[in-house]
C-alpha cells in the first residue's frame, strides 16, 4: 500500500490559528491514520463498530514538531490562503469553533 499526503516536508502551507488568523507555515511532520474496520457482529459496544476513514494531519516546523500544535488537513491547514479564509467564513456561518 502506498500513502500520499496533500503536503510533503518543506512545503508551505497556510493554516488557521486562533480562530481567525491565517498564517503560512513550513510543513516538518505528516501523519496520515486510515481505519478501515468491518467491526465485530453480534456486540454490545460501540467500539467494534464498523469504521472507515482518512485523516491527515501535520506539525509545522514555525509551532514545533512532536510538542507543538497539530493541523487537520481541511479543517486547520489549507494549500492556499483563500482556501484558509474562506474555511474561517464557513465555519462561523455554521457557528464552528476551531
Amino acid at each position: 500500500m502506498k500513502l500520499y499526503s496533500k503536503f510533503s516536508p518543506g512545503d508551505k502551507a497556510w493554516a488557521i490559528q486562533h480562530g481567525n488568523k491565517v498564517v503560512e507555515l513550513t510543513i516538518g511532520q505528516i501523519c496520515i491514520k486510515i481505519t478501515d474496520s468491518p467491526g465485530k457482529p453480534d456486540t454490545i459496544f460501540d467500539n467494534y463498530r464498523p469504521l472507515s476513514g482518512r485523516e491527515e494531519s501535520y506539525m509545522c516546523v514555525e509551532t514545533g514538531i512532536n510538542s507543538g500544535s497539530v493541523y487537520t488537513l481541511d479543517k486547520h491547514i489549507f494549500m492556499t490562503k483563500n482556501e484558509a479564509e474562506n474555511a474561517i467564513l464557513n465555519f462561523k456561518k455554521k457557528g464552528v469553533v476551531v
